[in-house]
């Protein structure tokens, strides 16, 4: 509710970005702020937080939605998700066409030159409050 309440109008722009496969970083002082603000759009696109992975157990279920599409494929080997990415992982950012990925670090949003930068503060780690 946080992260809706605090993109407010912005919030189709940084989804379109994201399918569109833009370089989206989202900074905040809270390294908790930033990862869950990574999940929570990713939430947000149909079988997004599944992000390719399969087990057994779920097998059944990503055939079924696999043959509709889902999950979609907005992230490959060319544009990876990262809900914390740290200073040493610049190099290999770098090499992206696109990415969403969180991060504490002012210097990674510098070196990266982000085409769109989401600024969370850190107070929507807390949880809780209100749109208004």
């Amino acid at each position: 509710v946080n992260l809706l309440c605090g993109l407010k109008h912005i919030l189709l722009s940084v989804l379109k970005a994201v399918l569109l496969e833009a370089k989206v970083m989202v900074y905040s002082e809270s390294a908790e702020a930033c990862s869950r603000a990574v999940l929570c759009l990713l939430s947000l696109l149909p079988g997004g937080l599944w992000l390719g992975f399969n087990s057994d157990g779920l097998g059944a279920r990503h055939h079924h939605f696999r043959k509709h599409g889902m999950p979609l494929q907005c992230f490959g080997h060319d544009c990876c998700i990262y809900p914390y990415l740290s200073l040493q992982m610049l190099d290999s950012l770098l090499r992206m066409r696109g990415f969403l990925v969180g991060t504490t670090n002012r210097m990674l949003v510098e070196r990266a030159s982000p085409d769109l930068l989401v600024e969370v503060p850190a107070e929507t780690a807390e949880g809780g409050g209100v749109c208004r």
